[in-house]
């Protein structure tokens, strides 16, 4: 997995009380995540705070590390950093399918502008308590997919792809995104070139029987990862199983990256997010020996 790349949502110091979009705040955690060896950063949709964002290309790029994607803040999270609080793709609302549409297209601008090449599109549904009967799971897909195939249309020239997340049922919808079976076939059924798939470890360790499984259900499709052990902090700090994971994406010739999302990672995000690389590499290389002695 030589091509593999290792990087950290900004979400994981932002959980723990930082504020990334502050320049000298973000200069200090470029600084270390590049000292302990990772290569990139997820950066969070708030395209009112674009402004507090565009130095930090620069930056990254001082300190050679690539924006990676651009993580969409969905459902409660979004009234949280006010950012387009009345958007959910999966509600029969005009208003809020119109604006998880405009906040997309505006994710993706912020995405180009930046140089990254995804925006996450998770779910969070506004509707409390979520209809998860038949009927409801049926009418949310039939939103999503809608909204998806008319963000899909207006993002298709922008050069950015859209990442669509298998979510648990603790944060996603229900029988609509909560398995990467039921999200692979939202994706073949919107059928776009700029929408591809990713797995979350936290998520997929609640829903899925097998996450190597999962990942080779998505096969190419799969263009990204999050990382997060069983309690949601860093890797080698839960009970997940990391090897085979990492063997599946060899086995998969995997080359994109591999990020830490963390919330909240505790009251030290750099010990965590320094302890959790250097177990990834040992992991890493564990499962490559152990692919090359079969």
């Amino acid at each position: 997995m030589s091509h593999i790349k290792y990087g950290v949502n900004l979400l994981t110091y932002d959980s723990s009380g930082f504020d990334t979009f502050d320049i000298k705040v973000a200069e200090r955690i470029f600084g270390r995540l590049k000292s302990f060896g990772y290569d990139g950063v997820e950066l969070t949709g708030i395209p009112e705070r674009m402004n507090e964002l565009r130095p930090q290309k620069e930056l990254l790029s001082s300190y050679q590390l690539e924006p990676v994607l651009i993580t969409g803040a969905w459902g409660v999270f979004g009234s949280i950093v006010n950012t387009y609080p009345n958007k959910d793709p999966t509600s029969s609302d005009p208003a809020r399918k119109a604006n998880s549409v405009e906040y997309i297209v505006k994710c993706c601008e912020m995405a180009a502008e930046l140089g990254a090449p995804y925006v996450l599109v998770a779910l969070g549904s506004l509707d409390r308590p979520m209809d998860t009967s038949e009927k409801g799971i049926k009418k949310a897909r039939k939103n999503l997919v809608e909204v998806l195939k008319k963000a899909s249309k207006l993002t298709e020239r922008s050069g950015v792809n859209l990442l669509l997340e298998p979510q648990c049922r603790f944060e996603g919808f229900y029988g609509v995104n909560s398995t990467m079976s039921q999200t692979l076939s939202i994706v073949e059924e919107v059928d776009a070139e700029n929408i591809v798939l990713m797995i979350d470890t936290f998520h997929s360790n609640i829903e899925e029987t097998s996450i190597p499984k999962a990942m080779e259900r998505a096969g190419k499709l799969l263009a990204h990862v999050h990382l997060a052990d069983s309690n949601r902090l860093g890797p080698g700090f839960g009970t997940i199983d990391f090897k085979p994971i990492l063997r599946g994406l060899q086995d998969l010739e995997y080359d994109g990256y591999l990020c830490l999302e963390c919330a909240p990672a505790g009251p030290d995000p750099d010990g965590m997010c320094e302890q959790s690389i250097k177990y990834l590499k040992s992991m890493e290389t564990l499962s490559a020996a152990q692919i090359k002695s079969r």
